[in-house]
């Protein structure tokens, strides 16, 4: 090989090449190699709103009122509901609305939740309210920021409920760590159900609040108190309006009367021993019943306002066992 083409010029290393070259050498100056796609760190975690304290749990309300696009309390005006919600003083509703992958407010819905929170808070100044979703039903970070974006712009909800909070948690991790900044970064609270607390599964610890349930009656008050030790842990009956045998279904259709305000005063008693708050039934649970006539089937949810007797033991232990909000 001739001396002349051994000397021929090298062609010019591009300038975006160079500076990515450059990039490299600082990072790795500064402690570290460059990191890989896999390697890039998460953000730090965001702070819980200042909004979610002590004072919101001090008397928790459930009321269904639309479940998926249907209006499940029979027999009242989102007017009446509201009023009858006010007379419970209530610090915190949850469970309002509750909706699909998908779904959001139709024009309808969205005038009753902002009636439902106009009225209430006309005694309870500083009452506030979430959304539930299925947490389940979403498996992307990007999947969980679109709903709660597009859902918030609708409602301006205070806070979030994920049902299936812990089984989502262990199959979409990344989801679940989304959703909490996304609430956070907003000022909202977020929170939902978790299970298996007798297998002491890993749960999100980032979560403002966890929910637990009973299994047709039975609570394992030994878990709600260890959960309780180091995050607010709100307890709500059983909730599984498909099954006719689940606790939900019995609280509405299997106790009498005197049954369901005994069970109230009991659970409101064990707040004290357990460390957990109760979410009083209001209007809630829910049950599917078969149409008396006719094919199908409707979906409802139990009316303590139209039970007076259990109204009036949820008035009196929300006011012997929780916090008044004027106090």
């Amino acid at each position: 090989m001739s001396t002349a083409r051994s000397r021929r010029r090298r062609p010019a290393i591009p300038a975006f090449v160079t500076a990515l070259v450059a990039l490299v050498a600082l990072t790795v100056a500064a402690g570290g190699e460059a990191a890989g796609p896999a390697e890039v760190k998460q953000p730090p975690p965001l702070p819980a709103p200042a909004s979610f304290g002590p004072a919101l749990v001090e008397r928790v309300v459930s009321a269904r009122v639309f479940h998926t696009r249907i209006s499940v309390v029979r027999n009242a005006n989102t007017r009446k509901i509201g009023r009858s919600l006010a007379t419970l003083r209530p610090t915190w509703v949850t469970g309002l609305l509750r909706y699909r992958r998908g779904q959001f407010p139709t024009r309808k819905e969205a005038r009753g939740w902002e009636e439902i929170r106009r009225i209430v808070r006309t005694y309870s100044p500083g009452s506030q309210f979430d959304v539930v979703l299925n947490a389940l039903q979403y498996r992307t970070p990007k999947a969980i920021r679109t709903e709660m974006a597009r859902m918030r712009a609708k409602l301006g909800n205070e806070g979030w409920f994920f049902d299936f909070l812990s089984s989502a948690f262990k199959k979409h991790p990344r989801m679940v760590r989304a959703m909490v900044n996304s609430a956070h970064a907003h000022g909202e609270w977020v929170g939902g159900n978790v299970f298996g607390l007798a297998k002491r599964r890993k749960l999100p610890h980032r979560v403002d609040f966890y929910s637990v349930q009973d299994a047709v009656f039975r609570l394992n008050l030994g878990e709600a108190r260890r959960l309780a030790s180091s995050k607010p842990v709100v307890y709500h009956l059983n909730n599984n309006p498909a099954h006719q045998r689940s606790g939900g279904c019995r609280f509405i259709e299997g106790l009498s009367t005197t049954r369901r305000k005994r069970l109230i005063k009991l659970r409101a008693f064990q707040q004290l021993q357990y460390g957990f708050r109760f979410s009083y039934p209001a209007y809630f649970p829910e049950c599917q019943r078969a149409r008396p006539r006719g094919p199908g089937s409707f979906l409802y949810s139990y009316n303590a306002f139209r039970d007076p007797p259990v109204a009036d033991v949820i008035r009196e232990m929300l006011n012997l066992y929780d916090f008044s909000p004027a106090t």
